[in-house]
């Protein structure tokens, strides 16, 4: 017996999409017992897991550094009260390197 088509909602971009019978048969004969959670076009996309695409990392924001003054683009959402850093200062706070290109736990040329 066939089983009828169902609607699911993309958990992506929220979009329902029908699991078509033939796509349930062919999902069973794989030995895949789950709904997908994606909309066809969203799996396409990709994101996540390893897949091609990457996983989402949200929306590209400009941002001020408040150490520099610099404009710099991040995916991190500005929290109000915390400073906002750019790659530079984040490395110099937590002991990276320095700007002059030196390490900043060396001395000299060495």
């Amino acid at each position: 017996m066939r089983s009828p088509d169902t609607k699911i909602v993309c958990q992506s971009c929220g979009k329902v999409f029908i699991y078509s019978a033939s796509q349930q048969m062919a999902a069973k004969r794989r030995g895949l017992t789950n709904l997908p959670r994606r909309c066809q076009a969203c799996r396409r996309k990709g994101g996540g897991r390893g897949r091609p695409g990457g996983p989402r990392r949200g929306i590209m924001r400009t941002a001020k550094c408040t150490s520099c003054g610099r404009y710099f683009d991040t995916y991190d959402k500005p929290v109000p009260g915390e400073p906002v850093m750019c790659r530079a200062c984040k490395s110099l706070q937590f002991g990276g390197w320095r700007r002059d290109g030196r390490h900043r736990n060396r001395s000299g040329g060495r």
